[in-house]
């Protein structure tokens, strides 16, 4: 016969022996199924006639159907049964209206209770007018887009002016890139009836591109593709190159290929320097800040006065 306080310690012993492996079972972690939109999914920008790769990531479905949505509502079916590859080649129509309220809804076809949608709306714009002016001073001819109701410059200023330079003193960079210029000499070389960009301009410009309106007129990087629709030969016809730029005491050039200023008219009083915007190689975002305008010498690109 076992002692009534040995047969405690015997029951808590058994008992211990055999929760614990219970225990552990439960405290094993449980994989859970993942399904995410990964593009179009941050508010980017898209142009009517691109084609893109629409992108996700489910664990689950052997396929899935594909709808566009407008203001939370199915607004195109795009596809039925598309293998689930992660990926879905898709060409934006001409007919599709312009606007900012879209989203991508992926369902799943093996399971109606899995399905995921674009995190944040996106906008699509129609492909921009384009056309060109000679500069009467010297006969170049200089490529234009109408962006915002506005039409800007899609080429690089290439006027040779006092307070300008070619890329390492190259005539040949000036024929691609156009040349580098101080703020002074930017505002005094626009061809009559254009002017060099203000920073509320720009603004325009960048609202219109999809930067939404609380990033505006902050500084820094901005705009999850904003920048790349200036550069891209698929973009709104801007054709931005990344000219380099120019330091005006040093006599020293730097980062050709890798990222371009702009300067514009406006001053920031809180600098002393004057606004620019900057695009780089490596980012689809447009930056933001303020330079010194003796000495740095950047590229240039006019707006036309309105009329």
């Amino acid at each position: 016969m076992i002692p009534p306080g040995k047969f405690v310690c015997c029951l808590v012993t058994v008992l211990s022996g055999l929760l614990l492996p219970a225990c552990d079972y439960e405290s094993e972690k449980v994989q859970e199924s993942e399904h995410t939109l990964l593009f179009p999914n941050e508010g980017e920008t898209l142009i009517q006639g691109n084609s893109y790769l629409v992108k996700w990531s489910d664990d689950l479905s052997s396929s899935l159907r594909v709808r566009l949505l407008k203001s939370g509502n199915i607004y195109v079916h795009l596809a039925e049964m598309v293998p689930n590859t992660g990926e879905f080649a898709w060409t934006v129509p001409d007919t599709i209206e312009e606007s900012t309220d879209y989203s991508i809804k992926l369902l799943s076809n093996n399971d109606d209770f899995v399905y995921f949608e674009s995190a944040r709306r996106f906008k699509i714009l129609k492909r921009c007018d384009t056309a060109s002016f000679t500069d009467p001073r010297d006969g170049q001819v200089y490529g234009t887009v109408k962006l915002a109701g506005r039409w800007w410059m899609a080429q690089n200023l290439n006027y040779d002016t006092p307070g300008s330079w070619c890329y390492a003193n190259d005539l040949s960079e000036c024929s691609e890139m156009g040349r580098l210029y101080t703020n002074a000499a930017a505002r005094n070389a626009c061809p009559p009836g254009w002017h060099l960009p203000t920073d509320d301009e720009w603004q325009t410009l960048e609202a219109y591109l999809g930067i939404p309106l609380e990033d505006i007129n902050t500084r820094g990087l901005r705009g999850i593709n904003a920048g790349y629709l200036l550069t891209s030969k698929e973009g709104i016809g801007f054709n931005a190159l990344f000219a380099g730029y120019m330091n005006t005491r040093s006599k020293m050039f730097y980062s050709l290929n890798q990222s371009t200023y702009f300067w514009t008219s406006s001053f920031d009083k809180s600098e002393g320097n004057y606004w620019v915007r900057q695009l780089f190689s490596y980012s689809g975002k447009i930056e933001r800040t303020s330079q010194v305008s003796t000495y740095n010498a950047f590229s240039v690109r006019y707006i036309r006065d309105r009329e």
